[in-house]
């Protein structure tokens, strides 16, 4: 779950950070770009745990 929030963090970072923050030689393209994946890989990795956890509460993995 805390990695969740480090990939949107780390994704609005870079997003919002402009260059005395962050030394990228970077387009504004394509930080808005590695920014955004960040963002979504964070929202799909919280998305899944979330399952995997509502599933096991839910007993529904027992044998």
């Amino acid at each position: 779950m805390i990695m969740t929030l480090v990939y949107v963090g780390a994704g609005l970072f870079i997003i919002f950070a402009n260059e005395q923050q962050m030394n990228l030689d970077m387009p504004d393209t394509a930080k808005n770009i590695l920014g955004g994946t960040l963002i979504l890989y964070g929202i799909v990795r919280f998305v899944r745990t979330y399952q995997q956890h509502k599933q096991q509460k839910h007993g529904r993995f027992e044998d």
